[in-house]
């Protein structure tokens, strides 16, 4: 089996995606999202992805500049789900559970995305009704 690679572009930037060979041996696509993370970090480090995030918090999330939700915080720390799960020692799914306003945080776990957002208990929880508001509104 002949294993392609795929070039695209971010931004000014170049990448060659390498398949996996996992992905090639099950008959998946052989490119994933985290798979062009990973390599654009390898290959031009995180700040990138980092001014990348905090655009689309200022760019496309304008109406929340005044009253960030949860979301509108971590894009502007220029994190991904991912490694704000990192910090706070959660699993991916529950970060994205709290932005879409429908997980039910315990003090500990807002206290925890306050010390990974370097934000105050506070700011994180007036945040998450933010969150809570504006999906309610989408719904």
């Amino acid at each position: 089996m002949s294993i392609q690679h795929q070039i695209i572009s971010i931004g000014d930037q170049f990448v060659r995606l390498v398949p996996t060979e996992r992905a090639v041996e099950q008959d998946q696509s052989p490119f994933s999202v985290d798979d062009l993370i990973s390599q654009f970090v390898a290959q031009h480090g995180d700040e990138p992805l980092r001014e990348a995030n905090r655009w689309v918090a200022e760019t496309l999330y304008p109406e929340h500049s005044a009253r960030p939700t949860i979301a509108v915080l971590r894009l502007r720390a220029g994190l991904s789900q991912r490694e704000l799960a990192d910090l706070m020692e959660v699993k991916q799914p529950y970060v994205a559970r709290l932005e879409s306003g429908s997980a039910n945080p315990t003090y500990q776990s807002m206290k925890s995305l306050a010390e990974a957002l370097r934000m105050s208990v506070g700011e994180v929880m007036e945040a998450y009704d933010a969150t809570v508001e504006a999906n309610a509104h989408e719904a």
